[in-house]
């Protein structure tokens, strides 16, 4: 416990505190502390000169929290973070989709949406709610809840008149 509180103290007093922080990352990973490391990536961000520099400590933190740690619930703070949240969303959507975590993916699939209010791209997600909803998590009534708040409704009632009538074929 003694090196991580060395190294915070020496971070505090460098004028080049990123590549300490490096180090102590690596270490903390190495000694299964990912929610201190995750942290760290956080602090990093805040100090990055740039946005896109910024993302890029978003995209490690993804990385870690869903690659390597499998703690989802990192990635939803890492995409509070980002700058980027539609791409962050679309990792976290295929990490649950892939766990079977349709509730959570459903979820995460709303937030898609509301990041695109008031563009194009929000009626391709309400679709693939509808889609989703009806066809993976049998749930109905979210599916109806995105045919509610659509502008162009004629093709998520295609997706309702399919999922039934292979129903009805059953």
């Amino acid at each position: 416990a003694k090196m991580p509180e060395r190294a915070e103290r020496a971070i505090a007093l460098s004028h080049r505190p990123a590549e300490l922080i490096e180090r102590l990352y690596s270490y903390l990973i190495a000694h299964d502390g990912v929610e201190e490391g995750f942290g760290w990536l956080v602090r990093l961000r805040e100090l990055s000169s740039s946005p896109e520099s910024a993302e890029a400590y978003v995209d490690r933190m993804m990385a870690l929290s869903l690659d390597q740690a499998e703690l989802p619930e990192l990635a939803e703070r890492a995409i509070e973070l980002s700058d980027e949240r539609p791409r962050q969303i679309e990792r976290i959507l295929t990490y649950y989709k892939q766990h079977g975590e349709t509730e959570a993916a459903l979820r995460w699939l709303w937030r898609l949406a509301s990041a695109f209010e008031g563009s194009a791209e929000r009626e391709q997600c309400l679709e693939r709610i509808v889609d989703y909803a009806l066809n993976t998590a049998d749930a109905r009534e979210q599916a109806e809840q995105a045919l509610e708040q659509s502008t162009d409704p004629q093709p998520l009632l295609e997706l309702f008149f399919e999922h039934d009538h292979h129903l009805g074929d059953r």
